[in-house]
């Protein structure tokens, strides 16, 4: 397309950076190829195959659509449709006759972009928890970041240690004091900011039922984050909707909505959104915050970023292990 473009080397897309698409559709033929767990069945689970050779066939039309000769095809004397076949036949190709599960989706070729993440990430947290502040800002610095798609999950901890039967940190006078150092000391070695909230515990219900009415998950992951730091970071009380709407109205990406807090979520079923992830939570194991799920295990703990980095890059490695084992070992006499 480039090189054919009637304005040689330009971009196909006004405004646009013609490599960024090439990036663009070879990130997603190589999550297909990475991430494809059984050949022949769709490239990623619970998700539909088509939709990303929809996605690629989108990006290319637009290349069509927006090309400077409007509607024209981007390569002399070719025909768009059939470029947009032969991508989409490319994919296919790729689901169902991938040779080698992680290997190049074409032998001998050389993919335009490092490997991209295509299996889903699950973050539940829970403001209350000084490790649910350090993991997410952990995950922030991560290699992760910006190449995972991930969502991310409000939950009620409280309500998480009380169903099973775990006493949090701050009701055990010694796990308090060595969490809390802990936590310190790990901020310190990460030069992340720590001053605590002005009382803890508190509760949190009003930024956790908030955080869920925000649909955008870009939008809701930078407003948990801001409230994360007004509290942990800054030192500030969060736990009512007034606290909530100072807090976010000093970014750049606060919403008009927000001016009532109250009445946003409860317009937006904040209560029910909370209580429903929260039982689902307990369903998938959840026992604590931060939790990061991916490939249905649950890597707990802000510390647990560099094993899930090293599980998703290599992920047949820790499959041969004795945990199944140890699992069903009995106990022996006490």
């Amino acid at each position: 397309m480039a090189v054919n473009h009637p304005v040689i080397g330009s971009s196909p897309i006004r405004g646009a950076n013609f490599f960024s698409i090439r990036s663009a559709i070879a990130q997603l033929v190589e999550q297909v190829a990475v991430n494809h767990p059984v050949i022949g069945s769709s490239p990623i689970r619970g998700a539909n195959f088509f939709s990303i050779r929809s996605a690629i066939a989108q990006l290319v039309e637009q290349v069509a659509v927006n090309h400077p000769v409007i509607g024209s095809s981007p390569i002399r004397g070719a025909n768009f449709f059939s470029i947009r076949s032969a991508i989409a036949q490319l994919v296919e190709q790729v689901a169902v006759n991938h040779p080698v599960i992680g290997s190049s989706p074409i032998r001998g070729a050389n993919f335009l972009v490092p490997l991209k993440f295509m299996k889903h990430l699950e973050i539940f947290y829970d403001i209350i928890s000084p490790y649910a502040y350090l993991g997410l800002e952990l995950f922030t610095r991560s290699e992760l970041f910006g190449k995972i798609d991930f969502t991310l999950t409000p939950i009620s901890l409280g309500t998480v240690l009380n169903s099973t039967n775990n006493p949090g940190p701050a009701n055990i006078a010694p796990k308090r004091k060595v969490a809390l150092l802990d936590f310190c000391m790990q901020c310190t070695l990460h030069d992340i900011p720590a001053l605590g909230p002005p009382h803890h515990p508190f509760i949190p219900m009003a930024a956790m039922r908030f955080i869920h009415c925000i649909e955008d998950m870009e939008l809701r992951f930078k407003a948990a984050l801001e409230i994360n730091k007004e509290c942990w970071a800054r030192g500030n009380a969060v736990d009512n909707e007034e606290l909530i709407t100072e807090c976010l109205k000093k970014t750049d990406f606060f919403q008009s909505e927000w001016e009532d807090i109250y009445t946003f979520t409860k317009e937006n079923g904040g209560r029910r959104a909370l209580k429903t992830a929260t039982s689902r939570a307990l369903e998938l194991d959840v026992f604590g915050v931060p939790t990061f799920r991916y490939d249905d295990i649950n890597f707990w703990g802000s510390d647990r970023l560099t094993l899930l980095e090293e599980y998703i890059k290599e992920p047949e490695r820790f499959k041969d292990n004795n945990y199944l084992k140890m699992l069903n070992t009995t106990p022996g006499s006490l």
